[in-house]
């Protein structure tokens, strides 16, 4: 009987432990950033740098217009490859300042601990950069149309010349 009230006592102690480390209010989380980088860390480990605004959320693949340019050569219009994580940040309308790795021509992916953020609160970030105006997106420059137009203008010929010689 002694024992059986052993076994008891020590089970209940057990849950009861258990339950309090599981129920804990201190939380900890897999993802926290211990320290944002400096803004010129960030700038030399970053492939570009531009501000502007989200236009398109698509699975966590935002369209970003870019406004101004800092570093790197971006289009006017990029797809930036996010996570859950930062999403609060790109559901906004409000000027966003990125800090991004080249994944391709036309599309970035940012750091999950990388320094991008809302334009008005790194301000001071972007003070002593040269800043320029983003590339023309490349289906909509001169160079891609005249090449297209130059080809219809060719097979129409070809065509026209090969009607002609039939009738």
């Amino acid at each position: 009987m002694l024992y059986r009230s052993s076994v008891c006592a020590i089970v209940i102690i057990s849950v009861i432990l258990s339950a309090f480390f599981i129920a804990n209010p201190n939380h900890t989380y897999a993802l926290s950033c211990a320290e944002v980088a400096l803004a010129e860390e960030a700038f030399d480990r970053s492939a570009a740098v531009f501000s502007g605004r989200v236009t398109e959320n698509n699975s966590y693949t935002y369209t970003f217009e870019v406004d101004e340019v800092y570093k790197g050569s971006p289009n006017h219009t990029v797809k930036l490859k996010g996570s859950h994580w930062d999403e609060e940040y790109f559901d906004t309308n409000e000027r966003l300042l990125i800090y991004a790795q080249e994944k391709n021509l036309t599309s970035y992916t940012i750091g999950l601990c990388g320094r991008s953020g809302n334009f008005s609160d790194l301000k001071e970030d972007v003070q002593g950069m040269t800043s320029t105006t983003p590339e023309p997106d490349p289906f909509l420059s001169a160079p891609i149309w005249a090449s297209i137009f130059i080809a219809g203008a060719g097979l129409s010929l070809l065509l026209f010349k090969r009607i002609r010689k039939k009738g």
